[in-house]
């Protein structure tokens, strides 16, 4: 079952571009993966759509795409298809994308300390 209002259908893709991007460690040249945030993913059936819309794209080499992350994980060869092009296709299937920038860390909940659940010799737990 399909989102309604969402035409999937496969995209037309450009050629290398240099944009924000990081390295495949030990990949081959020229494969990148990149980090897309995501808008407009109302179910889990918008992220398997556009997971498969992404591998359609010719150059993509896999594309994971995560509806509680409302982001997308895409490893692509620049020497077929732009970063402007996975962009194009994320639009083309009825989503908007943006680039993350490069080693920027997932954003994640703010992190309490743990509390601890017995005390240690001369520490009161609760005062």
């Amino acid at each position: 079952m399909l989102c309604a209002g969402v035409l999937w259908g496969s995209s037309s893709v450009g050629a290398g571009e240099k944009n924000a991007r990081r390295r495949d460690p030990g990949s081959q040249a020229g494969v990148v993966t990149n980090r897309f945030s995501i808008t407009g993913m109302h179910c889990k059936d918008c992220a398997k759509g556009l997971s498969a819309e992404l591998r359609l794209t010719p150059g993509v080499v896999r594309a994971m795409v995560s509806l509680a992350d409302t982001e997308a994980t895409v490893v692509y060869d620049t020497n077929r298809v732009a970063t402007r092009a996975v962009l194009k296709a994320i639009e083309a299937a009825g989503f908007r994308g943006k680039v993350f920038q490069p080693d920027t860390p997932k954003p994640e909940a703010a992190k309490t300390p743990p509390v601890p659940t017995t005390a240690q010799p001369g520490q009161v737990l609760f005062p």
